[in-house]
């Protein structure tokens, strides 16, 4: 962007969802917004897989997680990864009760936590779609594909459905690419700019790894 002259900046804010099988702090855990990386790669560290053993994943309380960070400060795309579909609504009922858990929760065990109130992932898209956020959905498992077009294609137009293949070599590169296009795309530049932003990253990028 410098190199284009073009006076413009981002956030990106990660966000990692289980299930209801974990504990709340562990059903949705996010970074804070930032511009540096090293924040970015702080928190990523300190993230460890757990849970997800019942049923689907949680990719409605991601959902309506993005839409309630918008409600306090606009944002502009959600770009979701993830290896399972979402809940069902009668998914979501017995996970919150507890009973993916071998018991049962107490009423109001999710009242102090963001996820007071149940939603589903299709009441969350259709808040997106009206807020006019694209859902870029990525899935790393082909039992995923269906739900995360359906994500993608009810959350409005400009979003993206396709598959990432965590067995190929090139996935982290192939992800970064993807990821870095969205973000340029929705800094609203012309085509132009957005065609440089493209091109000086891509050779930024491969002369980096042949660094490295």
């Amino acid at each position: 962007m410098k190199a284009a002259k073009v006076d413009a900046a981002f956030e990106l804010q990660f966000t990692t969802f289980r299930n209801y099988d974990c504990e709340p702090d562990q059903l949705l855990c996010c970074s804070q917004w930032a511009k540096r990386p090293d924040e970015l790669r702080l928190f990523l560290q300190n993230v460890r897989a757990c849970g997800g053993t019942h049923w689907e994943e949680a990719v409605e309380v991601a959902l309506q997680y993005a839409n309630s960070e918008n409600s306090r400060n606009p944002i502009s795309q959600v770009i979701l990864i993830g290896d399972a579909a979402p809940n069902t609504q009668d998914q979501v009922t017995t996970g919150r009760a507890g009973q993916s858990r071998g018991g049962k929760l107490p009423s109001d065990y999710w009242q102090k936590t963001p996820m007071a109130e149940p939603t589903f992932w299709e009441i969350e898209c259709e808040k997106l779609r009206k807020s006019e956020i694209p859902v870029h959905a990525f899935y790393v498992d082909p039992s995923a594909q269906a739900s995360f077009a359906n994500i993608s294609q009810k959350a409005g137009e400009g979003g993206v459905c396709r598959d990432l293949d965590m067995r190929n070599p090139q996935a982290a590169t192939i992800l970064c690419n993807l990821l870095t296009n969205r973000i340029l795309e929705s800094l609203g530049q012309t085509e132009e700019e957005k065609k440089l932003f493209k091109d000086l990253y891509l050779k930024t990028y491969a002369d980096a790894r042949i660094m490295h």
